[in-house]
């Protein structure tokens, strides 16, 4: 693991060219969802309406259609490196990650956001069965090289990325960055907790249920992620292309 572990910091790396037309549209997206969320705040914020806040910022920020630009790219897309490109642009445009918390006023700002999560999760977790293998068991193969499966890892390699928006605003209102990955994370733990009786169902949040429901298939992505984004990492750096995960994943798997 060795190998692994020199080679992991690559998944930080972009692809020069590719890389920086994606992340100028998210910059665009990012900007535009700052200057309605700014726009909205004197005529939201009267109502005092989670809810009222939440349908308003999905239904003008856009990021619905950039996330949906962005997971039709992420199939089309022939390489691993562009399938990470264009998840990384999925990642980022959920509004939970766009938001300008600071501009908006007369609601918990911790609610609103957890409501924004636990949208983002539930979307996910529809999504995501349009690329899972057929029945109720997935094989954890980091080999296999089908369109699905590399699309599938690439989403899971990238849970983990945080937009730089999300990071200045939420500072900003005493709130710490999240990620897709600290979503499905923290609230998949509190099953355990569940089971053991050291907490509730009444307990969990409306993100830690949406979570639950689909636990079959976050769970999935969560092993497939710790067992190829070593695979995925040497898949990046490397100029082999054909079979390159096949490849890869004997160095790892045998």
């Amino acid at each position: 693991m060795r190998l692994a572990t020199l080679v992991l910091p690559a998944l930080l790396l972009t692809t020069a060219c590719s890389m920086k037309k994606n992340m100028d549209e998210m910059h665009d997206k990012t900007v535009q969802m700052a200057q309605t969320t700014e726009n909205l705040g004197e005529s939201t914020s009267e109502t005092k309406d989670l809810l009222g806040w939440v349908a308003t910022l999905q239904k003008q920020g856009d990021g619905f259609q950039v996330r949906n630009n962005a997971f039709h790219n992420i199939i089309e897309s022939e390489s691993i490196n562009k399938k990470i490109e264009s998840a990384i642009a999925y990642m980022y445009a959920f509004e939970f990650q766009l938001v300008s918390f600071s501009k908006i006023k007369g609601v918990d700002l911790q609610k609103l956001r957890e409501l924004l999560a636990a949208q983002a999760v539930a979307e996910l977790g529809k999504t995501l069965p349009e690329i899972l293998p057929e029945g109720t068991k997935w094989p954890l193969d980091a080999t296999k090289t089908d369109n699905n499966n590399e699309s599938l890892m690439a989403i899971s390699a990238v849970l983990h990325r945080i937009n730089y928006l999300q990071t200045q605003q939420v500072s900003v209102v005493g709130l710490r960055p999240l990620s897709m990955l600290d979503l499905l994370s923290e609230s998949l733990m509190k099953k355990a907790e569940l089971n053991e009786g050291k907490i509730k169902r009444s307990d969990l949040t409306d993100l830690d249920k949406e979570v639950l429901r689909e636990e079959q298939i976050f769970s999935h992505m969560l092993k497939l992620r710790y067992k190829t984004l070593p695979v995925i990492a040497l898949a990046r750096i490397s100029h082999l292309k054909d079979g390159i995960l096949n490849k890869l994943g004997m160095l790892f798997f045998r």
